[in-house]
């Protein structure tokens, strides 16, 4: 696990204890680790994921983990890429095909989408054409 992960990890266990953070507070118990841009570029990483969300604007913003995060977070999602990416594919919403998008490299896609039986066959159709297969 490389710095930028473990950084996001500590991020993600610090809101998950508190069930919400200002990036202050956040700032605050990272205080050795990072910097405020750091931080924001993290905190924007971590939404586009759809792993936290955040409300308010401003220095009164407040992060909160995404419902995403907490069903994923029970799940092996290296161990089980290909039910996860099968699943997605033929039953998620966008917010769960952008997650996916983001947390798989297009090779995995590829191969799973590719190799896998159980996608539907007008879905493995469409990602084949997107993923250029």
């Amino acid at each position: 696990m490389n710095k930028k992960q473990k950084r996001q990890d500590k991020i993600i266990s610090f809101i998950e204890e508190k069930t919400e953070a200002s990036a202050s507070a956040i700032l605050s118990f990272l205080s050795v680790d990072i910097d405020r841009k750091t931080l924001q570029r993290d905190l924007k990483e971590l939404t586009e994921k759809l792993l936290i969300f955040k409300k308010g604007s401003g220095r009164g913003v407040i992060y909160f983990l995404s419902e995403s995060y907490k069903i994923l977070k029970e799940i092996d999602t290296e161990k089980y890429s290909k039910l996860v990416i099968e699943r997605i594919l033929n039953y998620g919403n966008t917010s769960s095909v952008i997650w996916l998008l983001n947390h798989y490299n297009i090779e995995t896609m590829k191969k799973n989408v590719i190799n896998n039986k159980q996608i539907l066959p007008k879905t493995k159709k469409y990602w084949e054409l997107i993923l250029n297969e």
